[in-house]
């Protein structure tokens, strides 16, 4: 299964990548889902990566709800960033294995960016299943991600793009 959104950004390519990339363990910041976000821990980060990546959090238990998520590829001469996402305290009956998500950044001028999401879930047997309802859901998720990535970047309160 492979979901794609595209959102246009009214902000620079570089405001999005601060945002984006190099503020990597700062989305509970502007995603409500994520109730507590943080750099994962003992890991390595790749050469001029922010972070190794970032343990999001989705409940106030303890053993409630996470995703870890491991930066593969941190490149911002081409605005590329891409994450495996391994979900954690899950119940047994959780339909995705892991995920794959690849954002790439387009200059669509100075101060307009395109955000192209690429979703790559790996779904175990009742993921494939459930598949055909499965992927309108992620879809919904995975626009709401960028709907708030686009929303925090435009908000007045961030430096105006040149």
């Amino acid at each position: 299964m492979k979901i794609q959104i595209n959102t246009e950004i009214k902000q620079s390519i570089d405001s999005v990548w601060q945002v984006m990339a190099e503020d990597f363990t700062k989305i509970d910041q502007w995603f409500k889902p994520v109730l507590k976000s943080y750099e994962l821990p003992n890991t390595p980060a790749l050469a001029n990566a922010s972070c190794a990546g970032r343990i999001c959090e989705f409940s106030e238990k303890p053993n409630g709800l996470k995703a870890s998520e491991l930066i593969e590829v941190y490149d911002k001469s081409k605005h590329l960033l891409v994450i495996e996402v391994s979900i954690l305290n899950a119940p047994s009956i959780f339909p995705i294995k892991k995920n794959i998500a690849t954002f790439q950044l387009t200059t669509l001028g100075t101060s307009h960016t395109q955000l192209t999401l690429v979703a790559e879930p790996d779904l175990n047997f009742l993921g494939k299943m459930l598949s055909p309802i499965l992927k309108l859901a992620l879809k919904k998720n995975f626009t709401d991600i960028s709907r708030a990535l686009k929303l925090h970047c435009e908000s007045p309160l961030l430096p105006l793009a040149v």
